[in-house]
């Protein structure tokens, strides 16, 4: 291992790692890995930089993956029924939970390991940059004033394993063209956040453009999840106990598989969400929300232009207890139009678990510090689809502070 000050603002470090091991009940690996971090502080800590890179080669097994029942409210899946009538639980026929309520959450989803050995190459890069413009410009008027309210975050964050043998695409992090058949997972985040009066109380602005992609390599075929959205938020302090906020979104959720074609789609997302909120004192906040948003599935297939238009009004209630207690309790009404089959598979991204007409969710958490470091937390949620009874959902978690 290397690490050296490059002078006063910037750190270098440097680990290389090579491991033979050879075992009675297992065939031998060799396995090496190679990490650099570099953190930098420029021109007067108006730019702040921070990098991390590393390479590594090992053996893994091949992954196939299966659902397993658990307890209801347990699990993270559920079965939708037997759409193509062969009396068997095939994989296409489970879909993941949208809401917490016990008869959505009855299995987890579960990877297996197969017997095929792979020689596996991960490249993992991350890397955050921090920009702002002199402090002292703000005071001062004109333009320079002016562009000393923006400040800017921009991320990249991209992990990669593969079977592809060729050196240049194992060390380049950006070789986003590896064919499937070397393809093993990608997981890619890419986020820019340019603020405007960041810490300002009284008014501010952000604009967030992001995309994420999950792509994995099964027995089957690929799986790839992909969301790219653009929003934009502002804030504003009305008066001394009154706040107000505003985001826009628009967001592309996409799923494609090349070995489940049923469950495919590209959803495209507008939303437009007030809030305003009064706060009497620290400890107890109301806010009330408005959220339209429109859904529609631009995927080519038989349930594309499949819409759905929704409508929420919302009001929260917030008391907190500095470390002792929190509690939290919201309800919505929420008014839906939609238009396609209910029962497919994007039917069921758009609607979230709820149905066209009128429905009404509600939901109590009450968080509860000890003195002995546990943390006590109880959550109960309902939901009235419309048309169906209501569904309650109670839970309890127990955690313990170290």
């Amino acid at each position: 291992m290397f690490a050296s000050r490059l002078g006063k603002n910037q750190d270098l470090s440097v680990l290389l790692t090579y491991r033979d091991l050879a075992a009675r009940d297992s065939a031998r690996q060799r396995t090496v890995l190679g990490k650099l971090d570099w953190n930098a502080s420029l021109f007067n800590n108006l730019l702040r930089s921070e990098l991390s890179y590393s390479v590594a080669t090992g053996r893994e097994l091949r992954r196939d993956y299966s659902f397993l029942p658990v307890p209801n409210g347990q699990g993270t899946h559920f079965y939708a029924g037997d759409a193509n009538a062969n009396n068997r639980q095939d994989k296409e026929e489970f879909f993941e939970a949208q809401t917490p309520d016990a008869q959505y959450r009855t299995h987890i989803k579960v990877f297996l390991p197969t017997d095929d050995y792979i020689i596996a190459f991960t490249n993992r890069f991350s890397y955050r940059l921090t920009s702002s413009l002199p402090r002292q410009w703000r005071d001062q008027p004109g333009i320079r004033g002016f562009a000393a309210r923006f400040t800017s975050i921009s991320t990249v964050s991209l992990d990669r394993r593969t079977t592809e043998r060729d050196l240049s695409s194992r060390l380049n992090p950006f070789a986003f063209q590896t064919e499937d058949q070397f393809l093993l997972s990608l997981n890619k985040l890419l986020r820019n956040t340019l603020y405007f009066n960041r810490s300002n109380p009284i008014f501010g602005a952000e604009f967030t453009v992001q995309q994420t992609q999950q792509k994995a390599l099964l027995t089957q075929g690929t799986d790839i999840r992909n969301l790219a959205s653009q929003s934009v938020l502002l804030r504003r302090t009305l008066a001394q106990s009154f706040t107000s906020r505003l985001i826009t979104t628009r967001s592309i959720r996409e799923n494609t598989s090349n070995y489940l074609e049923t469950r495919n789609f590209r959803v495209l997302l507008y939303e437009v969400a007030p809030e305003l909120s009064y706060q009497p004192s620290p400890a107890l906040r109301f806010t009330g929300t408005y959220l339209h948003s429109n859904k529609r599935n631009t995927f080519a297939g038989p349930d594309e232009n499949t819409r759905g238009v929704f409508d929420e009004l919302g009001v929260e209630t917030r008391l907190s207890q500095v470390s002792k207690r929190t509690l939290t309790a919201a309800t919505r009404y929420v008014r839906i139009d939609f238009e396609g089959n209910q029962a497919s598979v994007v039917a069921l991204e758009i609607l979230n678990a709820l149905r066209p007409g009128n429905n009404l969710t509600w939901n109590v958490n009450v968080e509860q510090r000890l003195s002995n470091g546990l943390n006590v937390t109880l959550a109960y949620d309902g939901r009235k689809p419309n048309g169906l009874s209501a569904v309650h959902t109670g839970r309890m978690q127990v955690s313990v502070l170290f």
